[in-house]
């Protein structure tokens, strides 16, 4: 789960790509490059999350997917301790077992491919 805050808005639809540098997210909207954002980040795996700010360094839209929009955030400030949580993070979403939950997971969610035919 990810979270861009502007404000009170959360602008986030998916985290993508995740460093201690920074990371890719698809968002709802076009942000303007050098927005600053506040970031929060939840892994249920380990239950802990990272709380970060950052600055919006690209945005555009798909060109694919009218309507979305994927940012680069580079992060500002991370401790430490942080960054640790952020090399946990990124290990367990590259690791074969969240693959597999992953595809379980949009295997049970995808209805494309049922098809049903009226009586």
């Amino acid at each position: 789960m990810a979270a861009i805050g502007i404000g009170r808005e959360n602008l986030a639809r998916m985290p993508l790509d995740l460093s201690e540098g920074g990371l890719r997210v698809l968002v709802h909207r076009r942000i303007k490059v050098g927005t600053k954002v506040k970031i929060h980040l939840e892994i249920d795996k380990h239950r802990d999350a990272v709380q970060a700010t950052g600055v919006v360094r690209w945005c555009f839209e798909s060109a694919s997917r009218p309507g979305d929009f994927y940012a680069g955030v580079m992060f500002t400030n991370l401790s430490a301790s942080q960054k640790r949580k952020i090399t946990l993070m990124r290990d367990w979403f590259t690791s074969p077992q969240f693959r597999a939950l992953r595809a379980a997971r949009r295997r049970n969610t995808d209805t494309s491919s049922v098809l049903s035919f009226p009586r």
